[in-house]
């Protein structure tokens, strides 16, 4: 117990925190503000464990349990986002080569629900976030040909922010109000045109390639938090930073 300028303060208390057990054979990925989990359930599909090779089903926990995030054929389930109330979840199904598409999974009587999203017209899409709002991001592709940004709603489908004025890049991430992280530039969703560049990587330190759109997080100001490589591509390094109030802190 102390005082202050006058006033009566108390210390905080200390905090307990509890471990709980999820899924004894799961991996996680993502959590929204109610504790739904995203990840996968990993079985054996033999009666003699270690006999075969696991299967891993992409889950999400609830406290209603655990419910299968269906696929499309055998492609590989990837997620990037979950709505606060578990409802929708966003990410791309591919084999990692040649097929990608963007995709959501709505909540329909105790299931997921899978649907497609589209692809502008060109080979692949992938989905990457959604904001607060429900607005879904990503991009889609012709591998060494094209690339085009997107956003989607469930009733106005797939929006080409290209063009709308935002750059032609692959949008890797967006904050709960919309603004997004692309290779090179950020830019709000309701204004696309009006992209400004990421800035330049610090200086004093270790020689960092250029600040990159997929090494980052974007809150609504335009604050950045994520990691600069070294420029040495035989041993490069990862240095955690953040960039805000448009300088990279010193004590970073």
């Amino acid at each position: 117990l102390f005082t202050r300028l006058g006033v009566l303060a108390f210390p905080l208390a200390a905090q307990t925190l509890a471990v709980k057990l999820v899924d004894p054979a799961g991996t996680a990925g993502l959590m929204n503000e109610q504790g739904d989990v995203v990840g996968s359930h990993m079985v054996r599909p033999c009666t003699v464990p270690f006999n075969c090779a696991p299967v891993y089903q992409p889950s999400v926990w609830t406290s209603a349990g655990r419910k299968t995030l269906p696929t499309i054929g055998n492609l590989i389930v990837t997620a990037s986002a979950i709505s606060a109330d578990g409802s929708v979840v966003v990410g791309t199904v591919s084999d990692f080569t040649s097929a990608s598409k963007a995709v959501i999974w709505r909540l329909v009587n105790g299931a997921y629900q899978i649907t497609e999203l589209g692809n502008l017209g060109l080979q692949q899409s992938s989905a990457t976030g959604m904001d607060a709002s429900g607005r879904v991001v990503g991009y889609a592709t012709t591998p060494f040909v094209a690339t085009r940004p997107f956003s989607w709603t469930p009733g106005g489908g797939m929006v080409d922010l290209a063009a709308a004025g935002a750059p032609a890049e692959r949008i890797f991430s967006v904050s709960p109000g919309g603004r997004v992280l692309t290779d090179r530039y950020s830019f709000h969703l309701d204004n696309p045109a009006a992209a400004t560049p990421l800035p330049a990587p610090p200086t004093g330190g270790p020689a960092y390639l250029s600040t990159y759109g997929a090494n980052f997080l974007i809150n609504d100001s335009g604050d950045l938090a994520g990691f600069h490589l070294t420029a040495a591509s035989s041993n490069t390094s990862y240095y955690l930073h953040r960039y805000q109030a448009a300088t990279w802190p010193a004590s970073t």
